[in-house]
């Protein structure tokens, strides 16, 4: 894909706009009913004065029916057609490239991150203290994430929920987890867990012989919340 100055502008939102805007255009042109956002040509100096440049840098102005706008005139359903094709096609791939930047791909590059290079973060310093987090890919506290999380060691959650589910790959240390109602459960490096979200209640904690390091990738943003003491079992 070209890289231009104007990728700058290609925040998420302005890719949601644009494809918003293009899927809005190919449903009015498909059944010509709604609002039809025409791209057209702008036939200023730069293009059909005499020391126009043209599109192959050469010191030509512009053919005279573009000038005129008797292309367009003549073209009429097929140009608008073109356009909104390339519109659509150039919508979709911004919006691929913005979606391999968001989960930590590159395309066709490796994105390789060494453990002594990984940046660890407190996750909730005042409640959930100790607990460290290093960002792979996504944002943890906005959406769709993956990260490692370290719990030190002796670590307890009090019993809570998570609105999202959660992929969990333990990577270091004995990781403990108690469901509600159901004994606990303890897995150690290699193992693999599918947390449930929304109304699953758990405990969460870390064998005291050492801390508890694990991959974590979720498909919302992270987050907990402690569930009051005798708070009723959803059903």
């Amino acid at each position: 894909m070209p890289i231009t100055g104007h990728q700058g502008f290609f925040t998420e939102q302005a890719l949601r706009n644009i494809a918003a805007a293009t899927i809005g255009n190919l449903t009015a042109f498909e059944t010509g009913e709604g609002e039809l956002h025409e791209v057209t040509l702008d036939r200023g100096p730069w293009l059909c004065s005499p020391g126009a440049i043209d599109s192959q840098g050469l010191g030509h102005p512009a053919p005279a029916e573009v000038c005129s706008g008797s292309v367009h005139e003549v073209e009429g359903d097929c140009m608008r057609k073109t356009v909104l094709g390339f519109t659509l096609l150039f919508s979709l791939a911004s919006c691929a490239d913005t979606a391999s930047n968001t989960d930590g791909t590159s395309g066709n590059r490796p994105i390789p991150i060494a453990a002594a290079d990984l940046e660890w973060t407190d996750l909730d310093p005042a409640g959930a203290p100790g607990v460290k987090v290093a960002k792979l890919w996504g944002e943890p506290a906005n959406g769709a994430f993956g990260a490692f999380f370290r719990l030190p060691a002796g670590f307890a959650a009090p019993l809570h929920t998570h609105t999202h589910p959660m992929k969990v790959v333990i990577v270091s240390g004995t990781y403990i987890q108690g469901p509600d109602g159901a004994p606990e459960f303890r897995i150690g490096p290699g193992s693999y867990l599918m947390q449930p979200g929304g109304n699953y209640r758990h405990t969460t904690s870390c064998d005291a012989a050492s801390d508890c390091v694990f991959l974590v990738e979720g498909n919302g943003a992270f987050d907990l919340h402690v569930v009051a003491e005798n708070a009723p079992a959803p059903k």
